[in-house]
């Protein structure tokens, strides 16, 4: 066994995968004769051998593999994820999410933050491929409770908020995204805040907030500058009201009938 093992060893970090197969065969039938006390090894023997069929490419036979490693072990971590795994790649989703939940129920406390993350953000997207939104939106709000900036996580609880109509966490995730985010996105994060904060939260404050922000990235975005006197008028603040208004009435690319408009807007403030 010990001559097997550290053979099997060799070949899988030289990534030797044929002759890693057959020398993890090998050393599987050793461990069967050699009984119970070497199960647990056993077991995972069986699940890796299943990962070198993945490298492979024998698909059908990793699956299999998998499974008898699940028969040894119902809750052996690589197995359980190999499966899950496989299971997603076939579109099978209800399948896929049973087996990832298996393997969180069973083994969350020793898996790292960012793996339980990742893992929750597969159950999202699976939940939401089947139409469970409720699920879903557990899901992501535990993967977020693991790494609270995960970005794909956030994206997906934008989604999710959106598509339920529930600003406030709508509106707090892009806050937090656009925390996390550069160039184009955070741009469009914060206009997006701004814009939730003004026509849906009536929080002028927080729309400020976005607008702000947005226009540090691109100071001559006309439709933040359309938009920011009316938040400044609502939160009380007139004199930056004002200002706001003359960087609008300024703007080149304001249509001529609207900077009349808003220039008798700013003489009302003056």
């Amino acid at each position: 066994v010990e001559a097997a093992r550290a053979l099997t060893e060799l070949l899988l970090a030289a990534s030797e995968w044929r002759r890693a197969a057959q020398a993890s065969r090998a050393l599987i039938a050793l461990l069967e004769q050699a009984g119970p006390a070497h199960r647990a090894e056993l077991t995972r023997r069986v699940s890796k051998l299943a990962d070198v069929e993945r490298e492979l490419g024998h698909i059908g036979l990793a699956l299999q593999t998998y499974e008898q490693a699940l028969k040894l072990d119902p809750v052996e971590a690589g197995a359980l994820r190999g499966v899950g795994e496989l299971l997603e790649l076939a579109g099978r989703a209800g399948d896929a999410a049973e087996h990832y939940e298996r393997l969180l129920e069973r083994h969350e406390k020793t898996l790292p933050a960012a793996d339980r993350a990742g893992l929750r953000v597969r159950l999202t997207r699976l939940y939401r491929a089947l139409g469970e939104d409720g699920r879903a939106k557990a899901a992501v709000e535990k993967a977020l409770a693991a790494d609270p900036v995960h970005p794909v996580a956030l994206r997906l609880a934008i989604e999710l908020s959106d598509s339920a109509a529930a600003w406030d966490p709508a509106a707090l995730y892009r806050q937090r995204l656009a925390g996390v985010s550069t160039g184009d996105e955070r741009y469009q994060l914060l206009l997006e805040l701004g814009k939730l904060a003004q026509d849906r939260l009536a929080k002028p404050v927080l729309a400020i907030t976005g607008f702000t922000a947005a226009l540090e990235l691109r100071p001559d975005s006309l439709e933040v500058l359309e938009r920011l006197p009316l938040a400044f008028r609502a939160a009380g603040q007139a004199q930056n009201s004002a200002q706001a208004l003359e960087q609008l009435v300024a703007h080149p690319k304001l249509p001529e009938e609207a900077r009349q408009t808003q220039a008798l807007a700013l003489a009302e403030l003056l």
